[in-house]
């Protein structure tokens, strides 16, 4: 199976598990923005990050330019975050198009807080929740989540 990666990334989390992924995969990796055409391809694997329930932009823009040739392919989307308690399915569907969402596998790799990258008002914003709730829980990318996926996708 030759499968495909798109992914977009703001700090880096989104990109270390797509790499990954197309590791475990054996998989082509390419940003959104390169605007890789999925006509080749059996797979294509999706990933971004979550923003308060908002994907990369050059992700939905991707899905949409290449909506109708991702519908007739085996189609994957997985999602990198601080946290969030809202599912993948339900912050898919709140971006991109049902007839994509509807017959995609999907996947939550957690995610990870890179204070180091993030500019002034994500580091405002981290912080501020992190003091309302008692202290910074900095979670962690799902290598197995990872693997897992991967091995359901071959």
């Amino acid at each position: 199976m030759k499968a495909l990666i798109i992914y977009d990334t703001k700090y880096g989390a989104t990109e270390d598990a797509a790499r990954l992924l197309a590791q475990e995969m054996d998989a082509e990796l390419h940003k959104a923005g390169e605007n890789i055409s999925p006509a080749d391809f059996d797979a294509v694997i999706i990933g971004s990050p979550v923003y308060i329930s908002k994907l990369r932009k050059p992700v939905v823009e991707y899905c949409k330019r290449f909506e109708k040739p991702l519908q007739g392919k085996r189609l994957a989307f997985f999602l990198v975050h601080g946290r969030t308690e809202e599912p993948v399915a339900d912050v898919l569907r709140a971006n991109l198009s049902p007839g994509l969402v509807d017959i995609a596998k999907t996947a939550d790799f957690g995610g990870e807080y890179r204070m180091d990258k993030m500019g002034f008002l994500d580091k405002k914003m981290i912080s501020m929740v992190a003091k309302s709730e008692g202290g910074l829980n900095n979670p962690s990318i799902n290598k197995e989540a990872i693997r897992e996926f991967a091995a359901s996708m071959v």
